[in-house]
C-alpha cells in the first residue's frame, strides 16, 4: 500500500505511528544552556587579547591599562553568526522558541548595553546611535514645530540645578 505523499510503509499512517518521518530539521541547540554557552563564548571573544612585547610582558598604554588586540565590538549580526546563524533575522526568528527566548533576549540586552556605553565615548557615539536606533528601537527626542521643545516619549526632561 502506498499513502499519498509516496511514502510505502503507511502501517499505522493515521495513527502518526511507524511510517511517519518527524517534520523539520535537528534543532541547532539542545538546550537553552548550551546556547548560553555559545553566547559567552561570542562576548569573550569579542573581548580581544592582551598585546606582548617581544619578552613576553603585556603592553599598557599610557594610563596604564593593558592593550588589547582582536577587539571587536559586540553586535546582533556578529551573536548570530557565533551561535551558527546565517542571519540576523534567523536569530530573532529563533527567539519565538519560549525555551531560548530569556536566553537570546539576555544576549541582545548585552548588546544593547555595549552599545548604550559606547554613547558616552566620543569615538563610538555615532555608531551607538545607529545600533541603538535600528535594532532596539531607540529615538532621539524630536523637537515640535509649536513650542521648540523636545518631544517626551517615555523620557522626563529634567531641569538644570544650579549650585549656589
Amino acid at each position: 500500500m502506498v499513502c499519498y505523499a509516496g511514502c510505502r510503509n503507511t502501517q499505522n499512517y493515521e495513527k502518526g505511528g511507524i511510517g511517519m518521518a518527524k517534520a523539520g530539521r535537528k534543532p541547532r541547540f539542545e538546550s537553552a544552556k548550551e546556547m548560553e554557552d555559545r553566547i559567552d563564548a561570542y562576548f569573550e571573544q569579542c573581548k580581544g587579547e592582551p598585546l606582548y612585547d617581544e619578552s613576553g610582558m603585556p603592553v599598557f598604554d599610557k594610563k596604564g591599562n593593558p592593550v588589547l588586540i582582536h577587539e571587536k565590538p559586540p553586535t546582533i549580526v556578529g551573536l548570530a553568526l557565533a551561535l551558527g546563524f546565517t542571519s540576523r533575522q534567523t536569530l530573532l526568528n529563533y527567539a519565538a522558541k519560549p525555551e531560548f527566548v530569556d536566553t537570546i533576549t539576555r544576549g541582545k540586552s548585552r548588546v544593547e548595553a555595549y552599545a548604550a556605553e559606547r554613547l558616552f565615548d566620543r569615538d563610538g557615539a555615532k555608531g551607538a546611535e545607529f545600533t541603538l536606533a535600528c535594532n532596539f528601537g531607540w529615538r532621539m527626542p524630536k523637537e515640535t514645530p509649536e513650542d521648540g521643545e523636545k518631544a517626551q516619549s517615555g523620557v522626563i526632561l529634567m531641569p538644570e540645578v544650579q549650585d549656589g
